[in-house]
């Protein structure tokens, strides 16, 4: 059954048309558009309506633009924020089911208030401009089947949330997880949106107990364009995949299970993988495997080491951590891991989005003056 999105924006069907077209291409969600202005002082009436959808869409501003019907001018008097919060309250209160709630608006005002109204950030689940709809639409359209299938799973497995390894999918082996994650909702007091929102933020985007393709890439040593044998070595690694709510839009391997199992287990190794360089890990692959067309990374540029372990944040490319700095950000989980930039970012100032963290500046000003000699 094709998962359906609620939308209210209060722009025109013209305007939006373009984005839920993006969206609606792949066949699979749908997404079916109101002026929010039809529930001005009528949440029964929201109420009803939202009970028959997966999940809903709001445009930040929803009070932009009036809505004549019939020679009456309405006007939705409130924001995405306020909305949001009633719709977390109505699922507190058993009045409907915990649904995606998903941010979409223009750049232009996501650079207003919004990014300064960290409460009302908590609120959603996802959060996409518009212009990223139109870019990415069929990725966008993964992500919002991937959330509605997520809340539907952490809302029948309500019983298992005091045991997170069960809803992660790890119960067999506990061990890929971290004990202050599993034990993170030992009690019952938990939303579903709090479940959802900490397995996507704090598991799932930010690497630590799982990993991204790009990052299992880097430490096996793989070029994922240079090796046609790639799509052979997935297939081997499927019992390391996550398989917990929202797998589907976000693939990620559970990275104790690789490293610790599979790479001494099944390769028989006897050094980690982070300290063999590339060409040795391939070899090593290669030889265990049978498998033909793997083709060893090489470093970002010339001087850099092979003993891939990260990714540069800006460029995506594999990095050694030792050609790297961390970037600036909040204090990770104890899970978590640290990430990184290359030096050549760092040291040319050539991200917008990552900056060194303090303790790096020291060492960075040091290679600089280095390098000027």
């Amino acid at each position: 059954m094709t998962i359906k999105y609620l939308y209210l924006d209060d722009a025109n069907q013209a305007e939006i048309r373009p984005f839920v077209t993006s969206v609606m291409r792949s066949g699979k969600v749908e997404i079916i558009h109101e002026h929010p202005a039809k529930y001005l002082n009528n949440m029964e009436e929201f109420t009803v309506t939202l009970r028959q959808y997966d999940g809903i869409i709001l445009d930040w501003r929803l009070d932009e633009y009036v809505q004549s019907t019939e020679g009456e001018i309405r006007k939705f008097n409130f924001r995405a924020g306020g909305l949001a919060q009633e719709i977390h309250s109505l699922t507190s209160e058993g009045s409907i089911a915990p649904v995606p709630i998903v941010l979409w608006s223009a750049t232009q005002k996501f650079k207003g208030s919004f990014q300064n109204d960290f409460t009302a950030q908590d609120l959603f689940i996802a959060k996409y401009t518009k212009e990223e709809i139109g870019e990415s639409g069929g990725q966008i359209a993964n992500e919002l089947e991937a959330l509605a299938k997520g809340y539907k799973s952490i809302v029948e497995g309500r019983g298992t949330i005091n045991n997170l390894a069960v809803l992660l999918g790890c119960k067999e082996k506990v061990e890929y997880a971290d004990v202050r994650v599993l034990d993170r909702f030992s009690a019952d007091t938990f939303s579903a949106h709090e479940v959802a929102n900490f397995i996507l933020e704090k598991i799932i985007h930010h690497p630590g107990l799982l990993i991204s393709e790009e990052l299992l890439l880097s430490r096996l040593g793989i070029n994922r364009n240079a090796s046609p044998g790639w799509v052979e070595v997935k297939k081997i690694l499927d019992p390391y995949i996550y398989k917990g709510p929202f797998f589907e839009a976000w693939p990620r391997w559970w990275a104790r299970g690789i490293e610790d199992d599979w790479w001494f287990s099944v390769i028989k190794a006897e050094s980690p993988l982070s300290v063999l360089s590339a060409p040795e890990r391939i070899a090593m692959i290669s030889d265990v495997t049978k498998i033909e067309g793997l083709t060893a990374q090489s470093p970002l540029k010339p001087g850099y080491h092979d003993k891939f372990y990260t990714i540069c944040e800006e460029t995506r490319s594999p990095l050694d951590p030792i050609d790297g700095v961390i970037i600036e950000e909040p204090q990770p989980e104890p899970w978590q891991e640290r990430r990184y930039i290359s030096l050549e970012v760092a040291l040319k100032r050539r991200s917008e989005n990552f900056r060194p963290h303090r303790l790096e500046f020291e060492r960075l000003k040091a290679i600089a003056e280095n390098q000027e000699k």
